[in-house]
């Protein structure tokens, strides 16, 4: 994990301004945070816990942005469903590219088009994982001309 002092959690969150919402599904608390960005959101990564830095260096810029986004969304998701006043933490990728959570949180991070948004949910009985996934909504004609170029099969011999 990075950690991220206060100060650095603020500085770095000012650049995105993430907004949560909470949704209850059951028993269930489910916190999505959510926000835009665009390139021009950030020009230094200065600010940057060391290992962070490390990680991103060889990002292009967009894609480092995309990245801080998706953890500013994240730990903003997260501190929201746990409201345990905990230390800040940004959450790690493994070596497969998936988000790594706390014991007995799932949670999911998903970016398309400057727009970022993460949910958490803690395990129980009823819920072991959850995934959000946002893509950009496409014209009819636009589908119907990708669907004939996805859905093209070889024909049999």
């Amino acid at each position: 994990m990075y950690k991220v002092n206060q100060e650095q959690s603020k500085r770095i969150s000012g650049y995105f301004k993430p907004i949560t919402k909470n949704f209850i599904i059951g028993s269930q608390n489910i916190p999505q945070s959510f926000c835009h960005f665009s390139v021009d959101n950030i020009n230094n990564f200065d600010d940057l816990p060391l290992k962070l830095k490390k990680d991103i260096q060889y990002f292009p810029v967009r894609r480092k942005i995309e990245f801080l986004a998706g953890r500013v969304c994240s730990a903003t998701a997260l501190e929201n469903l746990l409201r345990d006043g905990g230390e800040y933490y940004w959450r790690l990728k493994s070596s497969n590219g998936a988000v790594l959570w706390p014991k007995n949180i799932a949670g999911s991070i998903s970016h398309s088009n400057n727009f970022v948004t993460a949910v958490t949910i803690k395990h129980s009985n009823e819920v072991q994982s959850i995934r959000v996934d946002i893509e950009k909504i496409m014209s009819t004609q636009k589908a119907i001309d990708l669907s004939q170029t996805i859905l093209k099969c070889p024909t049999p011999r």
